[in-house]
C-alpha cells in the first residue's frame, strides 16, 4: 500500500488497498478498483 502505480486509462495513482483478486486505487479522478489482470496497471 502506498505504492505509486501507472494506469494506462486513469493515469497516475496510488495503492489504497490489495487483495489477491483486486487492486484499489487512487486518482485525482477518484478511486478506481481494478480487477486481476493487471494488464493495464505498472508499479513505478
Amino acid at each position: 500500500m502506498g505504492d505509486r502505480v501507472s494506469h494506462l486509462r486513469h493515469g497516475l495513482g496510488v495503492v489504497v488497498a490489495c487483495s489477491p483478486e483486486t487492486v484499489t486505487l487512487r486518482f485525482e479522478s477518484g478511486v478506481v478498483r481494478v480487477n486481476s489482470p493487471f494488464d493495464r496497471l505498472t508499479r513505478l
